[in-house]
């Protein structure tokens, strides 16, 4: 099986969370020291927190569609606030 380009695979995957998740998510690409990857960020009132079961479940080997894939915690509002929030910073 071919791997899906980027663009397949992040509408892919949101696609996917909408079924799972009932919180704030936002999925993207990004990069870093081993290269591109697949980014599930999601909200959550304690962060720090282990995730509930569902993810391990849903992504047991860290992998969709033969992407890595990083999940990555952060506190309410920060995807509203921090990541879709287009507006020019004035600094």
């Amino acid at each position: 099986m071919d791997k899906p380009t980027e663009e397949e695979a992040v509408e892919a995957l949101k696609k996917e969370m909408q079924v799972w998740c009932s919180t704030p998510f936002f999925v993207n690409a990004g990069t870093d020291d081993g290269g591109r990857h697949l980014q599930i960020w999601l909200e959550r009132e304690n962060p720090s927190e282990r995730l509930e079961g569902w993810i391990c479940e849903m992504m047991p080997s860290g992998r969709y569609m033969g992407w890595r894939l990083i999940v990555i915690k952060c506190p309410p509002e920060y995807i509203r606030l921090h990541i879709t929030n287009k507006k020019k910073k004035d600094w």
